[in-house]
């Protein structure tokens, strides 16, 4: 589930390695990173993962959720995972906050996170959109990709709803 938890260590946990030997190799594996909460996952961690289990695993990310704390809310931008994981991954999922609408920003910004693992991006200078230089690409920024998020959210907040768009229609059927 998480190195935290592997006694001794990741490296030397029985647990780990009898999965990882025995399990059949077509089967996918769920972590969740260094803790079950984890502020970063690097790629050193997400190699030596792959292998004690000998596979490449897929991250169930928790850095967004609440559900074991609803009292909280999570609305940051994703972070602390460079997108290089990606290629050593078999997948990422993630777990948002149980508040639907709290999870704009976070999901957002992780498919920010993905364009950039997905396709290098050419830096462009933004006042007059034109390539600087094809031989250089940016990098996800977690502070730029909440700015772009939160521009995109704006929209929402000026949105005159009406009774139906509201998540409280069974309200209606109270009256």
């Amino acid at each position: 589930y998480c190195s935290n938890m592997a006694k001794p260590c990741l490296e030397k946990s029985q647990y780990l390695q009898t999965i990882g030997n025995g399990l059949l190799s077509d089967i996918d594996i769920f972590w969740t990173g260094p803790k079950v909460i984890s502020r970063r996952i690097d790629l050193d961690h997400i190699e030596q993962v792959n292998k004690v289990l000998k596979r490449r695993v897929i991250i169930w990310d928790n850095i967004h959720a609440n559900d074991y704390d609803q009292c909280r809310l999570f609305l940051g931008p994703y972070s602390g995972r460079p997108c290089e994981i990606m290629s050593s991954l078999n997948g990422l999922l993630s777990n948002p906050n149980c508040e639907f609408e709290c999870n704009f920003i976070p999901l957002h910004t992780l498919g920010q996170w993905y364009s950039y693992y997905q396709k290098p991006m050419t830096k462009y200078d933004e006042e007059e959109e034109d390539i600087i230089n094809d031989q250089e690409h940016i990098t996800y920024e977690s502070s730029r990709a909440l700015e772009r998020a939160i521009v995109a959210w704006l929209p929402e907040f000026n949105r005159i709803k009406n009774f139906e768009d509201s998540n409280f229609i069974f309200a209606k059927n109270l009256h």
